[in-house]
Order: C-alpha cells, then structure tokens, then sequence
C-alpha cells in the first residue's frame, strides 16, 4: 500500500512540475494497481474456499457422529465397540 501511495505521490509531483515521462510512472502506477485488485480478487476466492470446505467438514463431522451413535447402540457387547 505504501508503494501506492508513494507513485500517487510521485505521479503528482511530476504532473506539476511537467516531467516528460508522466506516461510511464501512470502505466507503473495501472500496474500496481491492478495486481492490489488481483490480490483481493484472490483473497475473497481463498475465503469464499475456506467457508464451503468448513461447511463440509461439519456436515460430515455431524454424520460421522450420528453413525458411531448408530453402530454403538447394535452391538450387542458395547464394551467391543470399534472406533473408527
């Protein structure tokens, strides 16, 4: 972020002074950005990811639970029961 606000600040200090160059210091500055929106762009995928893999994990967990339930309660000796 520091390197954003510093080609902003740059950006501004050459367009006042009429600096010959202000095309590239904008394209560098188009760079940077664009790579902080891919960056985000990533980052919301990255958590969007983590919630549907949380969301599984419980849903099995809650399965998995309801059938040691199950298994535990047909043994006739409970004290043979296998965890899994």
């Amino acid at each position: 972020m520091r390197d954003l606000e510093r080609n902003v600040r740059l950006w501004m200090m050459f367009s006042s002074l009429g600096y010959h160059d202000v095309k590239t210091v904008n394209a560098r500055c188009q760079r940077i950005c664009d790579q902080w929106d891919l960056f985000g762009t990533l980052s919301q995928q990255r958590r969007n990811a983590l919630l549907v893999r949380s969301t599984c994990s419980s849903s099995f967990n809650q399965r998995r639970l309801t059938f040691y339930d199950w298994f535990y309660h047909i043994l006739p000796n409970k004290h043979e029961a296998v965890y899994l």
